[in-house]
């Protein structure tokens, strides 16, 4: 089966029109590092996204298998720079050939070369090929360019007009997982590998290993003897989207931006640019990573690339392309994530299954007095405490199917000689109300049937089960796995690593928000829009047009709202300000504006050295002349020209913890002078390289923040910072809690 996902075919109509005769994309430097060192751009794709370009880039399906790919029409060239190739390394890429048309395709030929700063030219890569509907995948050593700098050139040609005459509708040639591979540290044999399954819609209350008299979880039950059962594990979001990214991110969904919009439907997921995605984390460590679901569609733009999975499986076979994809894999470490939706409404009756809870003609007569059911009419009246329970009771029996396909999955482990190796996660994205609160489904509130998922973890090996009864998050799951591969955590995850003992793993405060339904307020730039905060003893609930607090201890099925009682607002309000004050700080996203105009053609040169690679944003139209950048080692240098009249505005995000050594721009190959720096408010002029140069600090902000100032008419550089309140939890640094421990230890309260 061939596809192109329902909101790609606009994307890719568009990107057909841009890239029309040829391509340039003045990529990013990328070097290669050792699996310890994160590059800013590990593909090709994210050197691209930088430039703007992220209209060329979008999920491409061919024989069952999404990628996000680079369309390009025959005759396109696509241009990636890179920076000091080091011993060992490769380049790995893919493509493919999408039609709508399942007609025969002329010969669409796919070449790489790869062009040293001196300008010679060698030919890397030539296929050619037209009917054969496959992915391909490549890997060329390039040892003959150890130590030496240029670009690597993406060319697709073919033998006639793909529109033309007799031709297939709608060929579109792709590039895919463009990477240069660096050597991986370490044997495979001394790496472990890591299978995190995610049930969709499974709260915790209906396992067995968490309490539930049914049978639904015979064989998950089993992993958990052998596993650290997680009892009190807390989801960052309500629903699917939120939660999933906020998985992969060790971020909570408000910096993510996960929002839902009525008239847009879901909306983007993670800006794969800005943020340490965990499959990312992996696959530049070396390891094969790729994400399975059971499921045809999920949501249009639930794109696990969008994830930073370079690979994923979305259809109804996703387990078999599982076992075909292990099989296939040969034995090196690996990341698969593994999303089952069977829990998810509708709860279809499934024969031989369902039957343990519930006969078939029940379940047929439940369908029939629940018709209504996926169009949301059921969320606000309930039907009746007979087909309440018999709901549960087919939800239940999806429970059951979703484990045996757990079985199935650790079995083709077992076949394949990967368990004895493999980390098993075992986990939800949200669980689900049958009206306890009035409601069913998920997404409209913050109750603990909607929050409370389990977590199991399973490590390689013979394990006896542990059970750890203190609250914790599923942002702890991210970190957790890098540190068990001996895999460095990045800084800005607000998770930390388990270290499966109840001293270490609790977290005080559980925190959640962006709700799918209901209406929400808008929050002002102290607070929040919507969320839920757990405590061990209270639970504080923002619904936008409800406030929600609930003594856990005395209340701990959430009945009694609190909220008027001035007692429990004040201790409520106080727990939220500790947190957003601790954990959950507030900063501005910050944005460095810089505006270039020259009275005629002038050559520019701004240039960064800092404790990592901040890479300016250029605009994606309006600008003829592509910025050539590079960028290593922390040190960034774009090169553009700005023509007569036209002015070009360039941004530089300013992230927190930003660390800039030194900045520069020359104008025609000379230092700035002051004269022609242009500040808010009419300011003095300054050094520019002393002002670049404090760029991030606060005093910078304070200064530079406000209304663009009118540029003068002669030649200048425009500067002035805007920024977005936006809430960025800090996760306390290991060393500091280290030390907190020991001091509470040697005075005897640990």
């Amino acid at each position: 089966m061939f596809g192109v996902q329902a909101t790609a075919r606009k994307t890719i109509v568009a990107v057909i029109a841009a890239l029309a005769g040829v391509l340039w994309l003045g990529g990013v430097g990328c070097r290669c590092r050792a699996p310890s060192a994160r590059p800013t751009f590990p593909t090709l794709f994210h050197a691209v996204s930088s430039n703007g370009a992220d209209g060329t880039i979008a999920p491409i399906t061919i024989n069952n298998e999404v990628r996000e790919a680079l369309a390009a029409t025959p005759g396109a060239v696509v241009a990636w720079p890179f920076a000091r190739l080091r011993a060992g390394c490769s380049l790995s890429f893919g493509h493919g050939i999408y039609s709508a048309d399942m007609g025969n395709l002329m010969p669409i030929h796919f070449t790489v070369y790869l062009r040293d700063i001196s300008g010679k030219l060698s030919l890397l890569y030539s296929k050619s090929t037209g009917d054969d509907r496959r992915w391909i995948d490549r890997e060329v050593s390039l040892s003959p360019f150890v130590g030496k700098s240029g670009t690597l050139i993406f060319r697709i040609t073919c033998d006639a007009d793909p529109a033309g005459p007799g031709q297939p509708a709608g060929v579109i040639p792709v590039w895919s997982n463009a990477r240069i591979v660096a050597p991986a540290d370490g044997s495979p044999a001394d790496r472990p590998s890591f299978l995190w399954i995610t049930v969709d819609t499974l709260r915790a209350d209906h396992l067995g290993c968490y309490g539930c008299a049914r049978p639904t979880t015979p064989f998950i039950d089993s992993l958990a003897a052998q596993g650290v059962v997680y009892e009190a594990a807390f989801s960052q979001a309500p629903w699917t989207q939120p939660s999933v990214q906020s998985m992969m991110s060790s971020q909570y969904p408000r910096p993510a931006e996960a929002k839902y919009n009525p008239n847009e439907g879901l909306n983007r997921f993670l800006d794969i640019r800005h943020s340490h995605l965990l499959p990312m984390e992996f696959e530049n460590a070396g390891y094969t990573v790729a994400a399975f679901t059971n499921i045809e569609s999920v949501y249009a733009p639930f794109s696990y690339s969008k994830l930073g999975f370079s690979r994923s499986f979305q259809n109804s076979t996703g387990t078999e392309n599982f076992r075909d994809w292990l099989g296939a894999n040969g034995g090196k470490p690996f990341f698969a994530y593994v999303h089952l939706f069977g829990a998810h409404a509708p709860y279809s009756f499934v024969p031989g299954i369902s039957t343990q809870f519930i006969d078939q003609e029940t379940a047929k007569a439940t369908e029939n007095a629940t018709e209504n059911l996926s169009s949301g009419f059921l969320r606000k009246q309930q039907p009746g405490p007979e087909v309440t329970a018999n709901l549960v009771r087919l939800y239940d029996g999806r429970i059951l199917l979703n484990d045996q396909v757990v079985k199935y999955l650790v079995e083709t482990l077992a076949a394949h000689g990967a368990l004895d190796r493999t980390f098993i996660v075992i986990t939800a994205d949200h669980g689900e109300e049958f009206w306890e609160h009035g409601h069913w489904e998920h997404g409209h509130s913050y109750y603990d049937e909607l929050l409370h998922v389990p977590l199991i973890l399973v490590p390689p090996g013979k394990n006896p089960g542990k059970r750890i009864a203190g609250m914790t998050s599923l942002l702890n799951v991210a970190p957790t796995l890098l540190n068990y591969a001996g895999l460095p955590v990045p800084d800005d995850y607000r998770g930390r690593p388990l270290q499966f003992r109840e001293e270490d793993d609790a977290d005080p405060v559980i925190y959640a928000e962006n709700m799918l339904y209901g209406q929400v307020a808008e929050g002002g730039a102290d607070r929040p829009r919507d969320f839920g905060l757990r405590t061990n003893d209270l639970k504080y609930a923002n619904l936008g047009n409800a406030i929600q607090v609930f003594d856990l201890k005395a209340d701990p099925g959430e009945r009694n709202n609190l909220a008027a009682v001035p007692e429990w607002k004040e201790k409520a309000e106080k727990a939220l300000q500790e947190f957003l004050q601790t954990d959950y700080e507030t900063v501005a996203q910050r944005q460095a504006n810089f505006l270039f105009q020259s009275s005629s053609p002038k050559k520019w040169t701004l240039k960064f050295a800092s404790d990592r690679d901040v890479i300016p944003i250029f605009p994606d139209d309006g600008f003829d002349n592509a910025p050539a950048i590079t960028a290593a080692k922390g040190r960034t240098e774009c090169n553009f020209t700005t023509d007569k009249g036209k002015p070009l505005v360039v941004k530089v995000i300013l992230y927190k913890g930003l660390k800039l050594l030194s900045a520069q721009i020359r104008a025609q190959g000379k230092p700035l002078p002051a004269g022609q720096l242009v500040l808010p408010g009419g300011q003095a002029a300054v050094s520019p390289a002393a002002l670049l140069k404090n760029l991030a600090a606060p005093e910078a902000f304070r200064t530079l923040r406000g209304a663009p100032p009118v540029p003068a008419a002669t030649d200048n550089v425009t500067i002035w910072i805007d920024s977005s309140v936006k809430r960025i939890p800090t996760a306390p640094k290991a060393s500091d809690e280290e030390t907190r421990r020991k001091i509470l230890r040697s005075l005897g309260y640990l």
